[in-house]
């Protein structure tokens, strides 16, 4: 199997990725019909996971274990943190259409130019090596390939040169085609949320092979590896490679970065098209995180087993199925690899471009006013050309880096350093989201301090040998000061080499931060850009116009936006905005405050914050504002939020009124309703027994001959009949009283067991006469309890009578205590409840179909009115089926 074959397909790979991205871009394939944008979002945010995850993770794991770790436990733990940071920042770049960090940090200091050249020029530093670790681990792919098969005549440098140009092409084609960099690149995205599957695809692949095809399972690696200890022929990468501090420092710079790094920054906050995908992101990005480093230890001791130390262990992902013959999975491992590259270096590239052009060339051409027609310069080409540039010479940079200065650093140490550069800027980012008295005095001073310290205690120690002067710094300090060895800055050696370097860029950082924060004061802009950063979450819409007092004339801004948007659009924009807010358009006239405000953020968008700034500056008449001036518009934004505050307050109490009167309204209808329903049912109830005393009162009347055997018969039924309404009567009065809360507990110390036997008693009649026997299953001879004897009385009455009526031969009552309480049950052998009818056995009147009875016998309150009485008790009442058949009615009742 050639080289050239890999070169063939990673060439294929890119034309796909060229038509997902062409075709998402033109809308001819809508990927929402085959992944929600959500999680297109989230995957896209997996381009942290980079060739130093897919290569680099399992080539420190052969050396120090589960040492690899702390780069994921970092995001993932502090995960939470970084979502808040991350929707307060997307509020503040959506409210400014910030592109980039470097005008983030510029935007939030006054709009400082010198601190945007900083932050951009640091940050051009900090990664180049960091994209030069992904050609680093394309190189490697091929070298690895390289020595498994017969020698190629391609040359491995080139073949990197040539992936280079590629990926030039290819980020220009859909990284920088428009102007306006806040537009969204959506195609770009779908192209890199594919390549996020394609590199978990292909490492839990590879896991898979390695774990149950190259060895029967990963029990069976570990015990290969402990036999392999014992015999001395590897070493144990377990021991000692624990260190809780060093683990603290990485966990942090990880999540740090996830903030600061300028792809993280892209794909978060400038491609993110919705707020709530970042609530799927709080759990989806983790697990990715899980299952992309599942198999990294397997893997590892598996290669240690299998190559020793004859290979590279960066190279182990590759080396297992190209060692093994296997062409595909090969091919899916290097284009797994490719994708963990190209993404970093695709992203990474489009928003240090978009810095360089924002806050270096675009400024610098404004400054020494070179952007004319009359130059033969036009605006829109510059911009969309500055981008290309910063992305070829970005590329081709971290190519050169690569070839003379990578090759002698491991992917994970490149790593490791450049998440210590970015962390240098944490505390002028996170600092000034927070705090509003930061001032663009102490960011520039803390990045400088930072990135002195990162550079002297990271960067030097990696160049010993290069030059004797630096062999010397190394050795004693600098200019011979002992106390500042790189290794032992203040003689503080207690630490490895990254966490001394992490400690101490931070601390001082932080210090400087800071200390001159306090000791210095804010200038009229920085105030107000600090309100508006810190508060950006209040739901205050008024908006202050501008800094200055500009007074621009409408037709000079509509010059602007032709020359930046195009003649058609800049016209557009602008005329649009007085049809919209309905003022008459007069080119002579001044712009309105609102307007310039509106210009100022999609001039933001297109070419920065900075040289907007210097933009509006150029056609308008300024007169600095005075500090009076800005207090008074703060006061008044202060006044306007504070108002706004006590509408909602007062709009959410009386949405909690009207909710609240619904209710009651509600309430009232459906009690209304009840009583109908119980007028309706008492008198339907007192009816029938009405209408047998009025037809036998009128037979008594009609028919005074009647033998004395028939009227006695009568009279019978009559008095029956008359006792069955006083019961109803007394039964509904009873119930009202239970209703209304006037009845009143009579509470005794009562014996429960004498009173099941006084019942019993008083039911034996009617139970010998049914035929029906009687079981107690009662543990203990006593049972006591604080209780209204009669109501209680009267509950049992009413449990016996229903179990009476319903049972076929047997009645018991059963006792079962349960710490400080007793539950009593009254089981029957009848028919049972359905389960549609236990929701509704205790309301009032009604009853169950009783079939060795014509029609329910019994009023229906009798379960009703246990049901108030137990309630009394505070205790409840409830009904489940017997097994095989029959019913258990249940209560509770606390002993003493």
């Amino acid at each position: 199997m050639s080289s050239s074959i890999l070169l063939v397909c990673a060439t294929i790979y890119f034309a796909i990725l060229f038509f997902i991205a062409s075709s998402v871009n033109k809308d001819r394939f809508r990927i929402s019909r085959i992944i929600s944008p959500a999680n297109v979002y989230v995957l896209s945010l997996a381009v942290y996971c980079t060739a130093w995850t897919f290569f680099g993770s399992v080539g420190n794991a052969s050396k120090t274990g589960i040492g690899f770790l702390p780069v994921y436990l970092g995001p993932t733990i502090f995960f939470p943190l970084i979502i808040i940071v991350w929707l307060k920042i997307l509020r503040i770049c959506k409210e400014y259409r910030i592109t980039n960090i470097a005008d983030f940090i510029s935007s939030r200091y006054g709009h400082s130019n010198y601190l945007g050249v900083l932050v951009t020029i640091f940050y051009i530093i900090g990664i180049i090596p960091y994209i030069s670790l992904q050609l680093k681990a394309i190189g490697l792919c091929l070298i690895t390939f390289t020595n498994y098969n017969a020698p190629s005549k391609i040359n491995v440098n080139d073949s990197v040169f040539y992936f280079s140009l590629i990926l030039i092409v290819f980020t220009i084609l859909y990284g920088a085609r428009n102007i306006d960099a806040s537009e969204k690149h959506k195609g770009l995205i779908a192209a890199i949320s594919f390549e996020s599957i394609v590199k978990l695809f292909g490492f839990i692949l590879v896991g898979l092979y390695v774990s149950f095809y190259i060895f029967s399972s990963p029990f069976d690696i570990f015990s290969q590896y402990q036999t392999a200890q014992l015999t001395n022929v590897l070493p144990n990468i377990f021991q000692n490679q624990f260190n809780g501090v060093s683990w603290l420092f990485v966990m942090i710079i990880s999540a740090l970065s996830m903030i600061l790094l300028p792809r993280q920054f892209q794909v978060a906050i400038v491609e993110n098209t919705n707020e709530s995908h970042l609530n799927k992101a709080l759990w989806m990005f983790p697990l990715y995180l899980f299952l992309i480093n599942i198999f990294v230890i397997p893997i590892a001791i598996g290669g240690l087993l299998k190559f020793g130390n004859h290979i590279d262990p960066d190279t182990f992902v590759l080396a297992f199925p190209i060692s093994t013959g296997n062409l595909w999975l090969t091919l899916i491992v290097f284009l797994g690899g490719l994708s963990a590259a190209t993404g970093m270096v695709i992203v990474e590239t489009i928003s240090l471009s978009t810095m360089l052009s924002n806050n270096l060339v675009i400024p610098t051409f404004i400054s020494k006013k070179l952007i004319s027609e009359d130059r033969g310069i036009n605006p829109q080409s510059l911009v969309v050309l500055s981008r290309r540039f910063g992305i070829t010479i970005i590329i081709i940079g971290a190519y050169f880096f690569e070839k003379y200065v990578a090759e002698k650093v491991s992917l994970i140490s490149i790593g490791l350093i450049s998440f210590a550069a970015v962390s240098q800027l944490a505390p002028a980012l996170i600092g000034g989201l927070y705090w509003r008295k930061a001032t663009k005095k102490a960011a520039s001073a803390s990045i400088l301090v930072g990135f002195f310290v990162w550079l002297f205690t990271l960067i030097f120690p990696t160049l010993d040998g290069f030059s004797p002067e630096i062999t010397s710094i190394i050795k004693n300090g600098l200019f011979g000061i002992e106390w500042l060895k790189p290794t032992s800055l203040f003689y503080f050696s207690d630490l490895d080499k990254l966490s001394h370097g992490i400690f101490w860029s931070l601390l001082l950082n932080i210090i400087t931060f800071v200390g001159v924060s306090i000791y210095t004061e804010r200038d009229t802009e920085e105030i107000i850009q600090s309100e508006a950063f810190v508060k950006i979450h209040s739901n205050n819409k008024s908006q202050i116009a501008t800094l200055i007092k500009n007074e621009i004339i409408v037709k000079d801004l509509m010059y602007i936006f032709k020359v930046f948007f195009g003649e058609e659009r800049g016209e557009n924009l602008i005329k649009n905005y007085f049809t919209k807010n309905n003022i008459p358009y007069i080119e002579k006239a001044l712009t309105p405050p609102l307007l310039v405000n509106y210009s100022e953020k999609l001039l933001a968008g297109a070419i920065g914050p900075i040289a907007t700034k210097m933009v509006i500056a150029n056609i308008a008449n300024q007169q600095p504002i005075s500090m009076n001036e800005v207090l008074d518009i703060l006061k008044e934004n202060q006044q306007t939020i504070q108002l706004n505050k006590e509408l909602k307050k007062k709009s959410a109490e009386l949405g909690k009124a009207t909710e609240e009167l619904k209710l009651a309204n509600e309430q009232l209808t459906l009690l209304d309703e009840q009583k109908d329903e119980f007028l309706y049912t008492v008198t339907h109830e007192l009816r029938t027994p009405l209408t047998s005393i009025r037809a036998l009162s009128e037979v008594l009347f009609d028919n005074p001959d009647l033998g004395e055997t028939e009227r006695e018969k009568y009279l019978g039924v009559i008095i029956k009949e008359t006792e069955r309404m006083t019961h109803l009567i007394t039964q509904v009065l009873n119930l009202e009283k239970y209703d209304s809360g006037k009845q009143q507990l009579n509470l005794k110390t009562c014996d429960l067991v004498a009173m099941i036997t006084e019942i019993e008693q008083s039911f034996s009649t009617i139970l010998k006469n049914k035929n029906i026997a009687f079981e107690k299953i009662i543990p203990n001879n006593m049972f006591l309890a604080r209780i209204d004897k009669e109501l209680i009385e009267q509950l049992l009455y009413n449990l016996f009578s229903n179990a009476i009526k319903f049972s076929k031969s047997k009645i018991t009552i059963r006792f079962i205590e349960n710490y400080n309480e007793v539950i009593i049950s009254v089981i029957d052998d009848g028919v049972g409840i359905q389960d549609n009818q236990k929701g509704l056995i205790f309301d009032k009147f009604y009853q169950i179909k009783n079939k060795k009875l014509q029609k329910p016998d019994g009023s229906g309150l009798g379960l009703a009115i246990s049901k108030k009485i137990i309630e009394l008790h505070n205790r409840k009442i409830w009904v489940e089926n017997n097994t095989p058949n029959g019913a258990i009615f249940s209560f509770s009742l606390e002993l003493i």
